[in-house]
This record gives C-alpha cells, sequence and structure tokens, in this order.
C-alpha cells in the first residue's frame, strides 16, 4: 500500500465492498444521496473522500464504516473503536 495513494486504496475497496455486497455504484450513489459521477470520480481515486461520504457509503451497503479504511487506521484505533480504552468522564461515540 506504501505506492497506492489512500484515495487509490479507498476507491479499490469501497468497490470491492460495493461488488461483495452484490450492488452496482449505481443502486449505492442513489441510496446514499452522491451522483454517480462524483462517486465514480471518488471510486477512481480522481476525487478527494470526506467523512460523510464514509458514512453514507456506510449507511448504503450496511457496512460499519471502519470497513472503508486502510488497515493502518484500523489497527491503531482498535482500542478506541471497540471501547476498551474507556476512562471515566470521557464521553464515548455510540452508534
Amino acid at each position: 500500500m506504501r505506492n497506492v495513494s489512500l484515495q487509490t486504496w479507498f476507491g479499490h475497496n469501497a468497490e470491492k465492498i460495493i461488488k461483495n455486497k452484490g450492488m452496482t455504484k449505481r443502486a449505492v450513489s442513489e441510496k446514499c444521496g452522491i451522483p454517480y459521477s462524483t462517486l465514480n470520480s471518488m471510486l477512481k481515486g480522481y476525487r478527494a473522500v470526506t467523512l460523510d461520504t464514509v458514512i453514507a457509503l456506510s449507511e448504503a451497503t450496511g457496512e460499519a464504516p471502519s470497513a472503508f479504511l486502510p488497515p493502518q487506521f484500523k489497527e491503531q484505533n482498535q482500542a478506541l473503536a471497540d471501547g476498551s480504552n474507556r476512562k471515566e468522564g470521557v464521553l464515548t461515540w455510540k452508534r
């Protein structure tokens, strides 16, 4: 992954998730409210991806938002994601 940009990695990964769900890019674009041409540009790595996009794709495909993130982000933050690093008095995000 070192020679691949994060945008390109994201696009390949998102396309794989969409295909594995038996969905089309057009169906996902309609379901999450992102114009097809915009979604396609993101998946090709031509356009930057926002957190809003990750959440919209997550909701459209039924996958967790973390499924769309590169492995290095998951590994470093797994303790936070599974709640094992909670401290008293610290606000946590609940889905």
